[in-house]
């Protein structure tokens, strides 16, 4: 069996190159009490010393790796904060609750709109025999009622072809249908 290897401070301070006040917190920090003591010097068993310096160099190992990760984590989540704040300031980003709010409003109006279409479209339509006259009036009257929506909501304007929708104003149709007191000449029966 071996003998235990037995180091004054000094030699302790050497082995493992370190300096006295670290080596003496060292010693509280794991309990550590000399073997022996002679002519005001302490000796330690320096298998005792080497295990539990190794466990702390461990243990600052995964200090110094848990507290690395964190640092990043903080920044990233700082940089991302930052990103936020210049697409606000450049208003690429959107605050949740107005566009909850314009959505909101939105979706009520398309709601009344799409509602109130059957009336306003009989008025318009009615003694109107010819199928494309009553096509090009219910496809104005939508139109219309996107571009308002379009203007509401500040998108792209809608492509439709333009030979396809009677130009004439809703309200021109409106009273041309209630002054026309006979029919159209029916070119297709209405289904």
């Amino acid at each position: 069996m071996a003998e235990n290897i037995i180091l004054n401070t000094r030699d302790c301070l050497n082995a493992l190159s370190t300096n006295a006040n670290v080596f003496k917190a060292f010693l509280e920090k794991y309990n550590i009490e000399s073997v022996k003591e002679e002519k005001n010097q302490k000796f330690y068993d320096l298998k005792q010393i080497v295990k539990y310096w190794v466990q702390n160099a461990k243990e600052r190992t995964n200090d110094n790796l848990d507290r690395n990760s964190e640092d990043a984590r903080l920044k990233k989540a700082q940089a991302d904060i930052q990103e936020l704040k210049l697409a606000q300031m450049k208003g690429e980003l959107l605050d949740k609750n107005t566009v909850e709010l314009d959505i909101s409003e939105i979706i009520t109006i398309v709601k009344t709109k799409l509602l109130n279409m059957p009336g306003s479209l009989t008025d318009l339509v009615f003694g109107i025999e010819e199928r494309q006259k009553v096509n090009s009036i219910m496809k104005q009257y939508v139109f219309e009622v996107l571009t308002e929506l379009e203007r509401m909501a500040d998108v792209p304007k809608l492509e439709i072809e333009k030979e396809t929708i009677d130009e004439t104003p809703i309200e021109v149709i409106q009273s041309t249908a209630k002054d026309d007191s006979k029919p159209m000449e029916q070119s297709e029966p209405l289904s």
